[in-house]
């Protein structure tokens, strides 16, 4: 019971740390609450290996001039 007892208040504290952290990246007063929502991001469909392999080949400054150098 000690140990479930000390595990929550160490999960509380970590909480309080982590909400400290963020209200000061936020630029927020330490002590300020907020809330955390789950956003629903919808990310753009992932291209296909040989796209993106033709996009490195035309677009990578370091193959560009070492072809440009052996010419």
């Amino acid at each position: 019971m000690l140990t479930i007892s000390r595990e929550a208040a160490l999960a509380k504290q970590s909480l309080s740390a982590a909400r400290v952290e963020l209200n000061l990246l936020r630029g927020a007063r330490p002590e300020t609450e907020f809330t955390v929502l789950n956003a629903q991001s919808a990310l753009p469909a992932t291209p296909s290996l040989n796209s993106l392999l033709t996009a490195a080949q035309t677009n990578n400054f370091d193959l560009r001039m070492r072809i440009l150098e052996l010419r």
